[in-house]
């Protein structure tokens, strides 16, 4: 029986990989780019389609670029969608109003498209191993007076 174009996105989600293979030497940390992301989407030659659409929108007097990474079978029929969102803020560390809008773009589709394809963002646990720390005993905690919690009780 031949699978449906959620099917084969669905067994997608689980097949694709995307290395944090980049290095920030200034903030030294690793990342993967939208770039990284759509090769590993091509090197699984699937028939979907994966589109990625930006546009500026305002929620509460804000600002942000908001991308939305979908996926189409061969028909032009959407199978899944995700969005993402960036607030645009011009001369950002000393950036251009168009470098902190591209910026923001990149940002926005790379976390979209992070949603979409279910990657992880987190440290991968069969990575290096983390140092083991001291564990701090807890302070213990003061008991809260009877005032703040009738209080509290008000905002049921």
């Amino acid at each position: 029986m031949e699978k449906t174009p959620y099917e084969i996105f669905i067994e997608t989600q689980q097949k694709i990989k995307v290395g944090k293979n980049r290095n920030n030497k200034f903030g030294n940390f690793n990342y993967r780019s939208v770039e990284d992301i759509y090769d590993a989407w091509k090197k699984l030659n699937i028939p979907l389609m994966l589109k990625l659409d930006d546009e500026i929108v305002e929620i509460n007097g804000r600002l942000f670029m908001q991308a939305t990474a979908t996926v189409k079978d061969t028909k032009g029929s959407v199978i899944e969608q995700s969005k993402a969102q960036a607030e645009l803020g011009a001369g950002k560390n000393g950036m251009s109003s168009e470098q902190a809008t591209g910026s923001a773009s990149s940002y926005a589709r790379k976390y979209a498209l992070n949603g979409l394809l279910l990657l992880d963002d987190n440290d991968d646990p069969d990575g290096a191993k983390p140092e083991t720390k001291q564990q701090t005993p807890l302070k213990q905690q003061t008991p809260l007076k009877q005032e703040t919690v009738n209080q509290a009780k008000t905002y049921d």
